[in-house]
């Protein structure tokens, strides 16, 4: 997956300011519903990019998919096996609620543990400076 951008600071690790898209077609009037606008990211810079240079980002799209993958999929399932376990084992529905509730705050922990551990495979890295 490949991202434009332009640089904000620069080093080995540059940060840098994307645009995001809309899901309306940039037609923002009929969808009421936008939330385009700047991210900044960080983004492993091999190619030497200096501030205020037009860059490209990319992350693998297999990296962007697993990712995806772990922070969508993964809680969802949580969700439904909690839920599943706790109403077959005839628990309330309050102590399906707080159980269910505390599945998740661990599902969410160690999604954020994982992504600090293997965050160098997810790296978003700059590949080519435009102008």
């Amino acid at each position: 997956m490949r991202k434009r951008g332009i640089v904000k600071t620069a080093g080995n690790m540059a940060e840098v300011s994307i645009i995001r898209e809309t899901a309306c077609g940039e037609n923002c009037a009929n969808c009421g519903g936008c939330v385009a606008g700047e991210t900044v990211i960080r983004a492993e810079n091999t190619v030497g990019a200096k501030v205020g240079d037009k860059v490209v980002l990319e992350i693998p799209d297999r990296a962007a998919l697993g990712a995806a993958s772990i922070a969508y999929i993964l809680p969802i399932a949580v969700l439904l096996i909690s839920i599943t376990v706790t109403s077959l084992c005839g628990v309330s529905e309050g102590g399906s609620a707080l159980f269910t509730l505390a599945a998740l705050a661990l599902c969410f922990l160690a999604v954020r543990a994982f992504a600090k551990r293997k965050g160098e495979h997810f790296a978003v890295r700059i590949v080519e400076i435009l102008y």
